[in-house]
């Protein structure tokens, strides 16, 4: 098979955040699998138009910068679709598979799907709303990603999650028909983490005494990613552990903040923002710290606790998003509620047991090992390719056992199909005078008043309540918290999930 991936960032390109090894990992992965894979990715400085790493073709596409973002990446998907074309071009055939990344390649898909005529696949690795720590933010930029986002998933023939929480949530947030969401877990190079470290001078360099208790958070400081949650739960650490040193690699909106407010809770002597830090860096600090915090208000995945698992150190963990599917709690790590004192205490309980703290990096480490290997995600990916030509591939051909087989994103009977809602919702856009070509302009009222249509919301008074195996007070009281009857818990094998959900009204963005 032969597939395009677009994003905008790769290993061997331009790296910015977890899109780089993702997208980097997962083509290597494909093509051990004996796919031809291309990524058409952004050109850096002193780099080629084109190289071939681990078996995969990398184009690099030139484009002439602009400082509003927005046209950056409008420009970046132009590029990446005239390269695209002259690639088929020069191999005098088409892709099989047309695969971008996030809200950023979208603009690339609506042009190669609408003009072109191909299918195409997206992966979402986190939503605006997501994004801006589950809030509807209602600035310029914020509405217009939200707006790609929905065009995306609505316009992709597959959309792909990284965890069942995501795909909860891009189904709430735009309402994608359930019948071509799937979700596919992340994966992680364990290799890279069994070279040699030396601790005692990543400790020195770092300025962290060899006995000193070390928390280490890695990621973008957003607030998102809750780095501030950490900061203010760090006083009643140090009531328990006074020489603890709490680490913040990664760079962030929220820096100067948080750093002012270090300041003033004088913490300058425990806590230290070390800024990005280099691929070999971020290993070294991995094996060198006690945990892993990852206090996320809103966590798609949480790549950073397969890193940490992969380096033996156990996680302590918000339970949310991802984390909450996969970390087994008082056993690879604690998740605990995003708040300050429960996250200070679960800090308190790993860094006070050394013993029991190591145990749990050790059981993470074979959790890494067994479950969550790029050669895992790339199978799964591969049975979400397979649909495309109409049939899921057989579990047993593709994998050994379930945990390797995607299998699609279910929702409630009745749910409308991918072409009932494209054709009505397009069919309402062009009877309001919507000009043909631009499937942008007014198509998400459209979709809402055709939403509207295809699931009336009546008055619970006059309406009866549809049968449930739950207590009808139970069911009144508290319908939000509803749960699948197979919806997987934590000591689930599989990597890869299923979910079943039922079909929810969209939430007001005033709410």
């Amino acid at each position: 098979m032969r597939i395009a991936m677009l994003s905008w960032e790769s290993l061997h390109s331009i790296a910015v955040g977890g899109l780089a090894p993702h997208v980097t990992e997962l083509s290597a992965a494909l093509a051990r699998l004996g796919h031809d894979v291309h990524v058409f990715t952004r050109v850096g400085k002193g780099q080629t138009g084109y190289d071939r790493v681990d078996g995969v073709h990398y184009h690099r596409c030139p484009f002439e910068p602009h400082p509003d973002f927005l046209t950056y990446t409008d420009r970046m998907c132009d590029s990446f679709v005239w390269r695209l074309g002259e690639t088929e071009h020069f191999l005098g055939s088409r892709f099989d598979v047309i695969h971008g990344h996030d809200w950023l390649a979208c603009r690339a898909l609506r042009q190669i799907k609408n003009e072109w005529g191909r299918p195409v696949v997206l992966t979402m690795h986190s939503t605006e709303f997501g994004r801006c720590g589950n809030c509807l933010w209602d600035d310029v930029m914020s509405r217009r990603i939200r707006d790609l986002e929905w065009e995306g998933t609505y316009l992709a023939d597959r959309v792909i999650c990284v965890s069942r929480t995501l795909t909860r949530e891009v189904h709430e947030q735009y309402q994608v028909p359930a019948d071509k969401l799937f979700s596919v877990y992340n994966g992680v190079d364990v290799a890279k983490y069994n070279a040699h470290v030396d601790v005692a001078a990543v400790r020195r360099r770092f300025e962290i005494g060899a006995e000193d208790p070390c928390v280490l958070f890695a990621g973008r400081i957003t607030w998102q990613k809750g780095p501030d949650l950490l900061v203010e739960a760090v006083p009643s650490v140090l009531k328990q552990h006074p020489r603890a040193k709490v680490l913040f690699a990664g760079e962030g909106d929220m820096r100067p903040r948080l750093q002012d407010r270090a300041a003033r809770l004088g913490l300058s002597s425990a806590v230290r923002f070390l800024g990005h830090r280099t691929s070999g860096d971020l290993v070294g600090l991995f094996k060198s710290a006690d945990l892993v915090c990852v206090p996320s208000r809103n966590e798609p995945f949480g790549i950073v606790i397969l890193e940490a698992w992969s380096a033996s150190k156990p996680v302590v963990a918000t339970r949310i998003g991802g984390p909450a599917e996969f970390v087994e709690n008082h056993r690879t790590g604690l998740t605990v509620e995003a708040e300050i004192i429960p996250i200070g205490e679960a800090l308190h309980h790993v860094l006070e047991d050394k013993q029991r703290a190591r145990w749990m990096g050790e059981n993470g480490r074979r959790e890494a090992e067994s479950r969550f290997t790029w050669d895992h995600a790339a199978l799964a990916t591969e049975n979400v390719y397979e649909t495309l030509n109409g049939a899921l591939k057989s579990s047993d051909a593709a994998t050994p056992d379930a945990a390797r087989s995607a299998v699609a994103f279910k929702a409630k009977p009745g749910t409308p199909t991918v072409e009932q809602i494209r054709r009505r919702a397009y069919g309402i856009y062009l009877a309001r005078g919507g000009a043909p070509g631009n499937p942008v302009a007014d198509w998400l009222q459209a979709e809402r008043e055709l939403l509207a249509e295809l699931h009336p919301q009546t008055p619970p008074t006059t309406t009866p309540a549809a049968p449930s195996t739950e207590s009808p007070s139970a069911a009144s009281n508290n319908p939000s918290t509803a749960k699948s009857n197979d919806a997987p818990t934590a000591k689930s094998a599989a990597p890869i999930v299923t979910t079943r959900v039922t079909q929810t009204p969209r939430r007001s963005r005033k709410s």
